[in-house]
């Protein structure tokens, strides 16, 4: 055996011997709070073996500990290198001894960690309540502000876009909190709290058995909270969707997906909601809006708002939850990298964030015009309208969305197109749809057509497009509300555009009708009743 082998293997073993002679608790420990070394008086007064204490955290003996006080703890002794706080440790049978401990940070080659040097304080039993951890003021004062000033400085950059955020985040109806892989909640709004009744003291962390307890104290059965949020697989990249049942009686659904950075996945972003509070709330709402029908047309109308309510829970977990997920893991993530990011790196989360609130937007005001077109609450207002220069006008709002996609819009009139009996307003929302529908499923470069024939006693719109084009086992559902076509794939939409489209040219008295191949495009048909200025006269 060399020289310096057997040297060093002697000076490990007169260590560990010196150690152990030692009437004081001496433990190493690591930046995850792992025991890496202890003494033998380490494990009497602890009363565990060794071998126990190996395989221990210091969150197991350390009733005080909690991973942010941990992390700040770490982050002060990288950078002064010492430290004495005053703690309390549980031993094996449950005693509570007062203690206070001396860190000493190490930092050898690639590898760091920390001596604690453990005194007794006190001999008795403690109280829980009765002492805290603290932190030796007179040698971390002066860093700590320095610290708070930094940051602070570094927040006010952002403070106006995480202050829209959280407004955004907590008006939701829905509850949202992201959770990484290791357990630690990064974000989450005030619907969060206020579902679960989670009081401000508790730390919401995997980690704490307080935080566990509280959660798996609601719920009926809490294997399927902790095989969804605190057990679930990183290596999972499918959606999952859970319904957890309270012990008072509530219902939540959760949906999840994972969140990624820079290709990985990081951890995973719930959005949760109260079924029962759900469903009450439309239900109070289509009440409201029922108020002023017959009693008759209200008894028919129910039937039909029985399969609707069904259809329309999918619809909002379908369509809200990808904007609301965006919202909540860019928030998260800005809020944590405030400090760190440039305003360059900040820009694609603030940027998605307002795509994000901009789509539920839009959805929203689809949702408020339907409602109001399934109750008869659209009024028809007829007035005299020049077809071709209304038509006009629609390509002008439209154009920016096709010109996006290097689109062109073809538009032709033919007729005496100065009609009466037209309702503006509802035509616009027709044939921004149909238009929107035309450039969002056709290719980049290809032609839309927009023709109008006029004829004394009729208007036909035709718009045609070149795009994917509708298979012809779902044509006869087309105008269902929620119904998609089978090749739209990742294309997003709602499933309400044509169903409003279909109510509109209804109450318009006219008829749409619609020809399509995969392939190669589609062609839809509106024809309105109007009169002519000249037939007028």
């Amino acid at each position: 055996m060399p020289k310096s082998i057997k040297l060093r293997e002697e000076e490990s073993f007169f260590s560990r011997y010196l150690a152990n002679q030692l009437s004081d608790s001496v433990f190493c420990i690591g930046a995850d709070a792992c025991f890496l070394y202890l003494n033998d008086s380490t494990c009497r007064q602890l009363e565990y073996s060794r071998q126990e204490l190996l395989s221990m955290k210091l969150s197991d003996i350390e009733p005080d500990f909690s991973p942010q006080n941990w992390s700040q703890r770490w982050q002060f002794l990288s950078q002064q290198n010492s430290l004495v706080i005053k703690s309390r440790h549980r031993t094996r049978s449950g005693k509570l001894l007062l203690v206070e401990l001396t860190y000493k940070y190490v930092k050898d080659q690639e590898k760091d960690f920390c001596c604690v040097f453990v005194r007794r304080v006190e001999e008795t039993e403690t109280k829980p309540d009765q002492y805290t951890n603290q932190l030796d003021c007179k040698s971390s004062i002066k860093s700590i502000y320095q610290e708070i000033s930094r940051l602070k400085e570094s927040e006010a950059q952002t403070a106006k876009a995480l202050f829209l955020l959280c407004e955004t985040l907590d008006s939701t109806a829905y509850a949202t909190v992201a959770v990484s892989y290791e357990g630690e909640v990064l974000s989450y709004n005030q619907k969060f709290l206020e579902m679960w009744k989670i009081p401000h003291s508790l730390v919401l962390s995997k980690d704490s058995e307080e935080c566990r307890n509280f959660f798996d104290c609601q719920l009926e059965n809490p294997e399927v909270f902790h095989r969804s949020v605190w057990e679930i697989s990183r290596e999972t990249e499918a959606e999952t969707y859970d319904t957890l049942r309270l012990k008072d009686g509530r219902v939540f659904a959760q949906c999840s997906k994972p969140q990624r950075l820079d290709d990985k996945i990081i951890g995973r972003v719930w959005s949760i909601w109260d079924v029962i509070e759900l469903k009450q709330q439309i239900e109070a709402q289509i009440q409201k809006n029922q108020g002023t029908i017959e009693a008759v047309q209200a008894i028919e109308k129910a039937k039909q708002l029985s399969e609707l309510r069904s259809r329309f829970f999918s619809m909002l977990c379908h369509q809200f939850r990808s904007s609301l997920n965006i919202i909540s893991f860019s928030n998260s993530l800005l809020k944590r990298y405030a400090n760190k990011w440039t305003d360059d790196k900040k820009l694609p989360y603030l940027d998605n964030i307002q795509t994000a609130v901009e789509q539920i937007a839009k959805q929203l005001d689809d949702l408020v015009f339907f409602g109001k077109s399934e109750v008869g609450q659209i009024e028809f207002k007829p007035k005299s309208v020049d077809l071709a220069d209304f038509c006009r006008t629609q390509i002008m709002q439209i154009q920016p969305l096709s010109e996006s996609k290097q689109q062109s819009i073809e538009f032709y009139s033919q007729g005496n197109c100065m009609a009466a009996g037209i309702d503006e307003n509802i035509l616009h929302h027709i044939l921004i749809n149909l238009l929107s529908n035309a450039i969002k499923y056709s290719p980049n470069g290809s032609k839309i057509e927009f023709r109008v024939l006029c004829e004394p006693e009729r208007a036909i719109i035709k718009i045609k497009d070149q795009g994917i084009g509708i298979p012809e086992i779902d044509q006869q559902q087309l105008f269902d509300l929620f119904f998609r076509g089978s090749n739209v794939n990742s294309i997003p939409g709602s499933g309400m555009g044509l169903s409003i489209v279909k109510n509109l040219v209804e109450i318009h008295s006219g008829k749409i009708e619609l020809e399509s191949k995969v392939g190669i495009g589609t062609t839809f048909l509106i024809i309105l009743p109007v009169r002519s200025r000249s037939a007028e006269g």
